[in-house]
């Protein structure tokens, strides 16, 4: 097994850095050299300071300690983030690696991403949410035991809302967004909370409370335009013209084929396909 000292030593001399360049300020030189050679282990506070030497983050470190690849939690992790849609093989993918990974570690939050993608795979199987909602439930156990709320756990709820009834999913996903108002000024906030406001978009508009949707799809165009999260982009484009042609607002059609041009114009499949599904929820 490769030690970590022998993956730093690597990236040192490949920027061509003495250890006196990496070592300086975070330990002895003599104590540096024997962590490259594998002899001793550092303390997380002298192995960031180390990272930060390097101009390194953690996450970086350890994709290329893999030989450029996630380690296997984190493989795990990275498709499961990865999700744009349900996407049936990449949670078959899921299953099988954290079930593999589970087998030799007691893990919750692969455990919580196991069952999550069980109950997405049902969905989009079958189209059956009662069933899902016991692997919901397992994860939703843990969550509402919590006082406070980290990111790994807003990912899950941002998930767990498709596999409840529309009103608790409605519940939740805004006890998480208030909640979230503590990460304002967390690197890539937006990124990682607009998903909230997306799908509860969506929520609304299940429920027919076509105003609050309404105003909740503008303010979340605004933040998908600052990110120019095509996908997400034409999908709120297209609620735009639902909400307007459920509410009798003459422009409805417009917005519609926006987001079919979007679609169009990035020759992707997928969107299309994904916006022919929201778009037959409305029309039957």
């Amino acid at each position: 097994m490769k030690y970590y000292g022998e993956t730093v030593r690597a990236i040192r001399l490949s920027k061509s850095y003495s250890q006196f360049d990496v070592s300086s300020g975070a330990m002895h030189q003599a104590s540096y050299s024997k962590f490259e050679l594998g002899r001793i282990e550092l303390t997380q506070q002298k192995f960031k300071r180390i990272l930060d030497s390097l101009e390194m983050d953690l996450d970086e470190f350890m994709y290329i300690h893999h030989d450029y690849d996630f380690p296997p939690r984190e493989k795990i992790i990275h498709l499961f983030n990865s999700q744009k849609f349900i996407e049936t093989e990449a949670l078959n993918q899921i299953v099988s690696l954290a079930g593999n990974y589970l087998k030799a570690h007691d893990d919750r939050y692969i455990e919580d991403l196991y069952h999550l993608s069980k109950g997405l795979i049902l969905i989009k199987n079958e189209g059956s949410f009662e069933p899902a909602t016991a692997y919901a439930e397992k994860v939703w156990e843990r969550l509402q035991k919590a006082d406070t709320w980290y990111l790994h756990d807003f990912k899950l709820v941002a998930v767990i809302l498709f596999l409840f009834p529309v009103k608790t999913a409605i519940s939740i996903t805004r006890f998480a967004l208030q909640q979230s108002k503590k990460y304002d000024n967390y690197p890539d906030y937006r990124k990682r909370f607009i998903p909230f406001k997306f799908n509860l978009v969506m929520l609304l508009m299940k429920e027919e409370m076509l105003e609050e949707a309404n105003a909740l799809n503008e303010e979340t165009l605004e933040e998908l335009r600052k990110e120019h999260a095509y996908r997400q982009l034409a999908l709120s484009y297209q609620r735009k013209g639902m909400i307007n042609r459920l509410m009798r607002k003459s422009d409805s059609e417009d917005f519609i084929q926006k987001a079919s041009d979007i679609a169009r114009v990035m020759d992707d499949e997928q969107l299309i396909k994904q916006l022919d599904e929201e778009r037959s929820l409305f029309t039957q």
